[in-house]
This record gives structure tokens, C-alpha cells and sequence, in this order.
């Protein structure tokens, strides 16, 4: 919640939120087809906890760092560098979105049997700021904008056959993405000057009483990403007679997916100076990749199944004792996939492992 009065005091709030949405619903054939539509959206900016004096931000940077610094190691970047990588800014905000709809159709296919068909769209964003302390100023080219995308369809069948005897199934197909997205990009190196005029005898560190300035993707985001889909099938029968309950069902999972992380990837550079900044001497350099040289052959791309039944038992043997008794039994195969295991990288990895069986009672 944003407060716009002080007492009785009226205040302009530094940070904007807005949200809006709908829902509509109503008969597509009478007593037979039905549908439901809803949307949400919300917007707003959050603070950068850190920022320069006269910047406006909630916090400082120590050590007398100022914005007049920070500018000096831009200036040098642009000129002595020949790059024309954009480095960014220091912003005082950044942006957070949240979206949100889905869409429902519900189908009376007679009065035994029922089905519906839902879609669902959620999507997700904010920016990241790693690294950012009072000791160490980022630049926008160092931050990372965290997004989910996550969106499903799921189709519902539920039937009635007898007083006795009812079902249920349900598929739903899946779609997840996970994105750490530097705004610049990936295809550039990590880059961190100390603040201090020249080097000391330590050069792995900065200097006690200085801070430091840094930009260019962040370490962790050269080569990443997570993506996954799935899709689901269900069934579950219901039988009463003579006193029992009797359950049971079966589910299956499919799952492909794709997780690649390779850190340093682009290179991770530390300069101890803006001496040794503006005569390109860096102090040190740590540098990660996959022994192909190609990053995507170190993620983990694979497609598996998971599959399980089960079935139950209740009777209500008097009105204050019940008894349940059931069976289960899951399994997991993965015919295709590739990791970094030196068998799967000749070839398609194939694995099954054997099915756990639990009983309860």
C-alpha cells in the first residue's frame, strides 16, 4: 500500500502503482455452454536502496564514492576501449510488472456428465540488482530483469456413470520459462575498478577506504537459462458398495527440460585502480566454459516420464471408526537427455530407474 497523507498533511508519493483488471462471465448456450474470462494487471517501481550523494536514493555509497567518479570510469570505458557497449546508468528505480488473465469454458454435456477446458497466462518481471552495496556501485548493464512466464491449458472431464460409479479426467499441457535477462544482453564480460587513484601491494581486493564501480553482465548470467514443459494426464475412478469406498487412479508426467548454467563464461575482469582501469591492466581474470567451447553442450536438455497408480479402500466399519487401506507405485524413465556425464555426451542418454511401491492400511 502506497499512503499519500502525513496526519492531516497531503504527500507526493516517489513511487507510482497502478492497477487494473476485469472479470466477465455469463451463458454461451443456455443451461449447456458457459464461459469466464478474467485479467489482472499491476505496475509500479521499486527503490535502489544505493545511489550517489544528491542522487536521492534511500542509502549512500561509503568511502566518498560520488556520481563524478562514477562517470570517470564510463568516460574511460568509452574512450580507451574502442567497445560500443552500452554500460548504463545508476538509476534511483526500476520497474516490477505483474500480469495475469485466464479464460474458462464450462460445458453441461448432459446431467451425468460435465466438462470444462481452462487456459491460464501468468507473466512476471522485475529487475535484479547484483552486486549493489554500499561498497560497490552497479551500473544498469549489471542488472538483470527476473521474468516468469508460466501458462497452462487443462481440459477437465468429470462423469457421473451410475449412483455408485464416477470418473475423472483431466490432461493439462504446461509451459514454464525462467528468464535472467541483462538488458544489454549476455555477450559481454564482468567488469569491476576500484575507486582508488592507483594500486597497492594487494591487488586482488580494493583498497581499505575505497569503493568500487561495476558493469557488464554479472557472472552468473553469461550463459543461463530454464525452460520447461510438461504435460500432465489423469484419471480417477470412485466406486461405493456395501459399506466401501474403493479409489483408484493413474497419473503420467512428461517433462522436457532444457537448464543451462555456465558461469564466467564471459570473462569476470577485477581492476585494482582507475590508473590500472584507463591503462588496461587488469588484475585478475576468471574465466569458465564448457571443453567444447560451446556453451549450450553443458546444459542439462533432457525429457523424462513419471508415471504412478494407485488404489484405496475406506470402510466405515462403525460411526466412530474408519479404516483405509491402499496401494501406490511410481516410476521414472528418461529416454532421452544429454548431461555432462561422459556417456550421455556419445549420445542420447537413456535411464530407467525401478518403480517404488508403498502400501498403507
Amino acid at each position: 500500500m502506497v499512503g499519500r497523507h502525513l496526519s492531516k498533511q497531503r504527500t507526493p508519493s516517489q513511487i507510482s502503482q497502478k492497477n487494473y483488471g476485469g472479470f466477465l462471465s455469463g451463458p454461451i448456450i443456455k443451461d449447456k455452454l458457459f464461459f469466464a474470462a478474467a485479467y489482472e494487471t499491476y505496475r509500479t517501481s521499486e527503490a535502489v536502496l544505493f545511489g550517489a550523494p544528491g542522487s536521492g536514493a534511500p542509502n549512500i555509497y561509503s568511502n566518498g564514492l560520488t556520481q563524478a567518479t562514477i562517470d570517470a570510469v564510463k568516460s574511460t570505458f568509452d574512450t580507451n576501449y574502442a567497445s560500443d557497449y552500452a554500460v548504463g546508468d545508476s538509476l534511483t528505480s526500476s520497474p516490477v510488472t505483474d500480469k495475469k488473465y485466464s479464460v474458462k469454458l464450462d460445458w453441461n454435456i448432459s446431467d451425468r456428465h460435465r466438462a470444462s477446458l481452462t487456459y491460464r497466462y501468468a507473466q512476471s518481471a522485475s529487475m535484479n540488482k547484483p552486486d549493489l552495496s554500499a561498497t560497490t556501485a552497479t551500473l544498469t548493464s549489471h542488472w538483470f530483469e527476473q521474468s516468469n512466464v508460466d501458462e497452462a491449458t487443462t481440459l477437465d472431464i468429470r462423469s457421473n456413470w451410475t449412483d455408485r460409479f464416477t470418473t475423472t479426467l483431466k490432461a493439462t499441457y504446461r509451459s514454464y520459462v525462467n528468464g535472467q535477462n541483462p538488458p544489454t544482453g549476455q555477450n559481454f564480460s564482468d567488469i569491476s575498478v576500484c575507486a582508488a587513484p592507483t594500486s597497492d601491494a594487494v591487488t586482488t581486493t580494493c583498497q581499505t577506504g575505497y569503493s568500487s564501480v561495476r558493469f557488464g553482465v554479472d557472472q552468473f548470467r553469461h550463459a543461463g537459462a530454464l525452460d520447461l514443459q510438461e504435460a500432465r494426464f489423469q484419471f480417477l475412478g470412485e466406486y461405493s458398495w456395501n459399506g466401501n469406498r474403493f479409489k483408484f487412479g493413474a497419473q503420467a508426467r512428461k517433462a522436457d527440460v532444457y537448464d543451462l548454467f555456465v558461469p564466467n563464461r564471459r570473462g569476470t575482469y577485477y581492476f585494482d585502480s582507475l590508473a590500472d582501469f584507463a591503462a588496461g591492466k587488469a588484475s585478475s581474470l576468471t574465466y569458465a566454459n564448457a571443453v567444447t567451447g560451446d556453451p549450450n553442450t553443458a546444459a542439462f536438455n533432457s525429457t523424462y516420464w513419471t508415471n504412478s497408480v494407485f488404489a484405496q479402500d475406506t470402510l466405515d466399519i462403525t460411526d466412530d471408526l474408519r479404516v483405509t487401506a491402499g496401494c501406490g507405485s511410481t516410476g521414472t524413465t528418461s529416454p532421452t537427455g544429454r548431461s555432462t556425464t561422459p556417456t550421455s555426451r556419445r549420445g542420447t542418454a537413456s535411464a530407467t530407474r525401478r518403480p517404488s511401491t508403498a502400501c498403507t492400511s
